[in-house]
């Protein structure tokens, strides 16, 4: 879960417009934050379901907005981090290892892929220490290098809720003004 609260401060115009003017900020927010992460999708549902989750309250009394999304995964592809196998969130397999893609035939696939179709699989251990899954080389062609099995990885942020001079412009479009984080 992600989740971010802006608080009105003194510098921003209070009129009887500043609580419309806070839910279209929201929806300005949210909206942006929609549309970048559509474009992080490569046609499966993750980015999708990360994106329906997203959505903000607005909380007229404390002049309050909260925004987020309520996924599983939203912070850590908003910040990045480590990811560990056998995986505990939404769509995780439990398996023992990540299945890193490292051919062009394998990009977007996973192991069961390979085996519904009876494509004869293997594994071996790099020189660097690395579980690799390879296809039998059929009799003209050499091993085919599928995928990098590993333990844990570093997975870099995706960010897709506006931050800093983006989140400024958008605010000071809205309020005429940045307010307190």
């Amino acid at each position: 879960m992600f989740q971010t609260t802006l608080k009105v401060f003194e510098k921003i115009k209070i009129d009887d417009s500043i609580d419309e003017r806070m839910k279209n900020l929201g929806l300005a927010i949210t909206e942006k934050a929609r549309r970048k992460g559509q474009t992080y999708t490569k046609g499966g549902q993750f980015w999708n379901r990360i994106c329906q989750s997203i959505g903000f309250t607005y909380d007229t009394k404390a002049r309050t907005l909260t925004y987020g999304a309520n996924h599983v995964a939203s912070a850590h592809k908003q910040y990045g981090g480590i990811i560990s196998a056998p995986g505990k969130g939404e769509g995780s397999r439990h398996s023992k290892y990540l299945t890193i893609p490292i051919s062009p035939i394998s990009k977007g696939k996973n192991t069961s892929v390979f085996r519904k179709v009876s494509i004869k699989t293997f594994f071996f251990t790099s020189k660097k220490g690395n579980l690799i899954l390879a296809m039998t080389p059929s009799s003209k062609k050499k091993m085919e290098t599928l995928f990098v099995l590993k333990k844990s990885v570093y997975q870099k942020a995706q960010p897709y809720f506006p931050e800093g001079v983006e989140l400024d412009a958008i605010v000071t479009r809205h309020l005429g003004g940045v307010p307190k984080k």
